[in-house]
């Protein structure tokens, strides 16, 4: 087994991905017990009865890895997530790295704006991290 490594260049907005989770709690185990509700752990089997998780937010497409209509990148550790409303990718699966070419106007303000306008309203937009970023990507 190895690595898998790739390139993202995108324009976008680095975005809080806690933002676009709703916070649950989960049952953690699946044993038949009275009152589990109100329990720490479950008093069949011992395990904690409850674990967090989450669901996504409206407007995100988890299998499609899209907000919205945005393309979600996240770099190798998943600390980071960008919203983007333009990607390039290169990777290694033929084991060469070729240039690429992101297409963008000569003016970033209608690909701002529409960010901005999308992004906004739900308290994601922050205009100091939108930008051209250059994000690297490995699979392990």
């Amino acid at each position: 087994m190895g690595a898998d490594y790739y390139s993202y260049l995108i324009v976008g907005c680095e975005v809080d991905e806690e933002k676009l989770k709703v916070p649950k709690r989960v049952r953690n185990c699946k044993c038949k017990v009275d009152n589990i509700e109100s329990a720490e752990y479950c008093s069949k089997c011992g395990a904690a009865a409850w674990n967090d998780g989450y669901d996504p937010v409206e407007g995100m497409n988890e299998d499609e890895d899209k907000f919205l209509d945005f393309d979600i990148v996240h770099n190798t550790d998943y600390k980071n997530c960008w919203l983007a409303i333009r990607k390039k990718e290169v990777g290694d699966s033929e084991g060469v790295f070729d240039a690429v070419k992101l297409e963008v106007p000569d003016d970033l303000s209608d690909l701002r704006k529409e960010m901005k306008d999308k992004l906004g309203p739900l308290g994601l937009w922050d205009e100091k991290k939108f930008g051209v970023w250059a994000i690297q990507y490995v699979s392990y």
